[in-house]
């Protein structure tokens, strides 16, 4: 239930049109009861064959003669204990005396129970004279006498009933509905927000496929919950209270034993709802597997199709379907069995009711053995009327049965929903920040061991042990070394994607830690080897590069950096320059065209450290070019971190210093000259087949 409270307050904002939505639902429970109980009116004209009007006025008659009976009673039961008052005083007095609190004498136990039926016999039948004489003087007179005529009048307030009860519904859901999509937008922002927070570490850890099947599948599911919710699931027991209510009005007695199968009902449900939660977590990890699948397969068409593995990826989906299907079959057998049960309980319940209330019916009794449950005789008009509220209590609860299922699958969206939201990032923004003022002295990696987040009962070994690394401000270091060699994940801790488990990362003397990451990043800029850009113009990635405290970058600011990292060298044979839309990923654009896209986001950032990660190890030879004369002018004065697998002659013209890594430690701090001479991993590195080539 934790994750109905906190669904409530989302919901809280919109609680006026929830409620406008939920007073329509009570109009259909109100029309609904009042549909069924126009079956007392036609049974008592076109199947006893008794004008309204006759039936109001003998009824008048009957409870009137009933009341004073009551009363004589009474009286008469009074003055057998001597506590009445004179004759003459009348039955008007009589009940009075008998609740009077100025009475001495004391009843005995047998006369004050006789006195309680009595006294209750009075208060039915006054009630009863009272409706009965209300009718006759407010209904009665606007009835036509033709039976037909009657017909006709009660057919048309049964339609007129009908369709204001579709028109209530059809609104009730449009509101619901709107209650339901704000909720679930609200609840995106807030995911969304939440995982732009989040590390890069966290992201990748999670995947891209439980996320989509988070804002996708399970919003999906939380949206028709909420609307289910807000709509049948309060409308539907509504209509079945109304009912009730009605059956309370004509006997109590009967009724409550309906209301004993409640518990019976409630606890059947609790262990469907048990089982189906279960259910339900396996069924949308499973969906999650999928989307993993799914997504995978599309990013990797191109290997998929070259390398001739459709087959196998088939078989690996086709496997992930079948686990779905028996996970998802799980819920349709509880599904399934609920309406049953439920049906079968109902129809238990109402049988409960009617069996003794047809007994008293066809003896005419008010007794069923020592339990008296009518104070007067039914008749077959009560008990037909009885019986269609009791079936007309059933068809909610059997149409509610079939909402457990969805419900409970709204409970494990949301609570999978909320399971995101609830991740913590390990990056936590400090509580008193230290400004950082722009880069201008050293940055110090001291003592550093790093090792990634590791599964329960997985033994990783560190990336990082014990490094000790000092980058004096406006120096262009190259960090080489093989595959594996912690060269990515040591400048990835430079911007705070994730802590050391151990030492510490300092820029002019100030801790990371001790800044806000917001601060810290708004100093750096990277450009990688997988080059990412977004889903727009050419000028707006190149604009995203801006950082958080620039204002909003000019045209001729966009246009400066575009020319400096060649952009402007491709991008004016375009039609649209640079407000040519680039597509997803940018992949109406070569790897080249990409990259220096990248170069001109970081040059309209303006950073004072720069993180080069393989920047050029996949893009064409003139591009390469391109982009290296740019880096050798934009890299002056700036602190430059290159990764690279080995350092090439072009790289060696605006590089001041190398370092190697392998295995997680630093083997080797100097120039060029001195590590090939000194350092043989770094000669392997140079001397390797690709830079030959190069060189």
């Amino acid at each position: 239930m934790r994750e109905w409270s906190r669904l409530a307050r989302y919901v809280r904002p919109y609680w006026k049109l929830l409620a406008f939505a939920i007073s329509f639902g009570g109009v259909v429970a109100l029309l609904w009861g009042g549909a069924l109980l126009l079956t007392y009116p036609v049974i008592k004209v076109f199947l006893e064959g008794e004008h309204l009007g006759s039936y109001i006025q003998n009824e008048i008659e009957t409870s009137s003669r009933k009341l004073d009976e009551s009363r004589n009673e009474l009286h008469q039961l009074l003055i057998r204990h001597g506590m009445a008052l004179e004759p003459e005083v009348g039955p008007a007095a009589i009940s009075l005396q008998a609740s009077h609190p100025s009475t001495v004498k004391t009843l005995p136990l047998s006369a004050t129970r006789e006195q309680a039926r009595l006294q209750k016999e009075i208060d039915t039948w006054a009630r009863r004279l009272y409706l009965m004489t209300w009718l006759n003087q407010r209904v009665v007179p606007w009835l036509p006498d033709d039976p037909f005529r009657l017909l006709l009048g009660l057919m048309g307030i049964l339609v007129a009933a009908t369709f204001l009860k579709g028109a209530a519904t059809v609104i009730q859901d449009l509101y619901v509905g709107k209650v339901a999509e704000l909720t679930v937008m609200d609840l995106r922002k807030d995911l969304y927000r939440h995982l732009l927070k989040s590390d890069p570490l966290e992201v990748a850890a999670t995947g891209t496929p439980r996320y989509m099947a988070t804002f996708m599948n399970d919003a999906q599911q939380l949206t028709q919950g909420l609307m289910l919710a807000g709509g049948e699931v309060i409308r539907e027991p509504l209509k079945a209270m109304t009912c009730l209510s009605a059956a309370l009005m004509i006997n109590f007695r009967l009724t409550f034993v309906l209301l004993l199968f409640v518990p019976i009902a409630g606890t059947m449900f609790y262990l469907l709802s048990r089982r189906l939660k279960r259910a339900m977590h396996r069924t949308l990890d499973a969906m999650s597997r999928i989307y993993q699948q799914l997504e995978e397969t599309f990013s990797l068409s191109r290997i998929v199709i070259a390398f001739g593995t459709q087959r196998d990826h088939r078989a690996r989906f086709r496997r992930e379907n079948r686990a779905y299907f028996r996970k998802a079959l799980q819920i349709v057998r509880i599904d399934a069995l609920s309406s049953p049960v439920a049906e079968n309980l109902g129809m238990m319940a109402v049988m409960a009711v009617l069996i003794p209330a047809g007994y008293l019916v066809l003896e005419g009794q008010t007794f069923i053995g020592p339990i008296q449950f009518t104070e007067t005789p039914m008749n077959f008009t009560d008990l037909s009327v009885l019986y269609t509220l009791m079936a007309g209590t059933l068809d909610p609860i059997r149409k509610f049965s079939r909402y457990v299922t969805r419900i409970r699958q709204t409970g494990t969206a949301a609570e999978r929903i909320f399971k995101a939201l609830d991740q913590q990032p390990s990056i936590i923004p400090p509580a008193n920040p230290v400004p950082l003022p722009r880069h201008a002295e050293a940055i110090r990696f001291e003592g550093i061991t790093f090792t990634y987040p590791q599964a329960e009962g997985e033994n990783r070994r560190p990336v990082l042990i014990n490094l000790d690394l000092t980058i004096h401000a406006g120096e262009a270091v190259a960090i080489v070394g093989t595959n594996g060699s912690g060269k990515s994940t040591l400048v990835n801790l430079l911007p705070r994607f994730a802590d050391p488990q151990k030492g510490r990362i300092l820029i002019d003397g100030i801790d990371l830690r001790d800044v806000k990451p917001r601060d810290l990043r708004d100093q750096i800029a990277i450009m990688s080897q997988e080059t990412m850009l977004f889903d727009d113009s050419i000028a707006g990635n190149i604009r995203s590069g801006a950082s958080t405290e620039q204002e909003s970058p000019s045209r001729e600011a966009i246009e400066s950096a575009a020319a400096r990292s060649s952009v402007l060298e491709f991008a004016n044979k375009l039609p649209n320059g640079l407000e040519t839309g680039l597509g997803s990923g940018g992949r109406e654009l070569s790897g080249g065209q990409r990259q220096r896209i990248a170069l001109a986001r970081a040059m309209l950032r303006d950073p004072s450290i720069l993180i080069l990660d393989e920047p050029t190890s996949a893009i064409d030879a003139h591009s390469e070019q391109a982009i290296q004369k740019a880096l050798a002018e934009f890299t002056k004065g700036r602190t430059t971190l290159l990764i690279t697998h080995a350092m090439s002659p072009s790289l060696l013209s605006f590089i001041s210093r190398i370092v190697v890594l392998d295995q997680g430690r630093l083997i080797a701090d100097g120039q060029h000259h001195e590590l090939l001479a000194t350092c043989p991993i770094y000669q392997r590195l140079f001397h390797s087949e690709p830079l030959q080539a190069a060189a």
